[in-house]
């Protein structure tokens, strides 16, 4: 099953995943957008792919959250 996804700035932030026609059959990616916007998009192999994950040298990943702080229990000039 192909994937393509929009990527903007290294970042997934579109998903186009396989579309069946009402007789079954897939339809292709160039019949379903304009030949300019599918030579902008990218194949990926993951089928688990969600918007905002990262490209990560040929593959994308899902990005690192840094913890979050709960302002109530930081103290003034504390690091993490």
């Amino acid at each position: 099953m192909t994937i393509y996804v929009r990527v903007e700035d290294d970042c997934i932030v579109e998903i186009f995943r396989p579309l069946e026609s009402e007789s079954g059959k897939l339809v292709p990616i160039e019949n379903r957008f304009h030949p300019d916007f599918v030579r902008g998009l990218a194949v990926v192999a993951d089928e688990s792919v969600e918007c905002g994950w990262v490209r990560q040298g040929d593959e994308f990943v899902a990005p690192k959250i840094a913890p979050s702080v709960d302002p109530a229990n930081a103290s003034e000039g504390s690091s993490l």
